[in-house]
């Protein structure tokens, strides 16, 4: 009997051990996108601000992280973090109790940042991928924030 259970508990603990190595080593690859924008920074911070508002997000703030890096002695390459809102999708959320957990992921960000290179490049979350994880409403908001949020980024991809 424990001849044919060791091969099969060393197997499962390998399996075990294979998947969270490589949830490790591509987690960041997964959860975070990343594009090379051909505009400058100060250009691609514009465009977000132009491509939100005409598909009727708000952008309630912009916080340009090298300024305050500036403040507290540091030096940086330009980086942004701009916060995006659209009210009518953020209300579906919020109206239910079950939908609230993701009040953290709320505003929607995209980041921009200027490498050392002079390259310009647009980070964001994987929302995609992180709304099929929540179920119901969210799943839903998420997906239609998602496909909104890709299209400003879109607008950041070519000239």
């Amino acid at each position: 009997m424990k001849e044919k259970v060791m091969p099969f508990l060393i197997g499962g603990l390998t399996g075990v051990f294979a998947v969270l190595l490589s949830i490790f080593l591509f987690a960041s690859n997964i959860m975070v996108l990343e594009d090379e924008s051909p505009w400058g920074y100060d250009e691609a911070v514009k465009i977000v601000r132009e491509k939100s508002a005409e598909l009727k997000w708000s952008v309630p703030a912009v916080h340009e992280l090298h300024k305050s890096m500036e403040k507290a002695g540091y030096q940086v390459q330009p980086a942004a973090v701009i916060e995006i809102c659209r009210p009518d999708y953020a209300a579906e959320i919020l109206q239910a109790d079950k939908s609230r957990n993701v009040t953290s992921l709320m505003p929607c960000r995209i980041a921009l940042y200027k490498t050392s290179d002079g390259k310009t490049v647009v980070s964001r979350m994987n929302t995609g991928l992180m709304s099929r994880l929540f179920g119901g409403k969210v799943t839903e908001v998420m997906a239609k924030a998602t496909a909104d949020s890709e299209q400003i980024i879109s607008a950041l991809l070519k000239k």
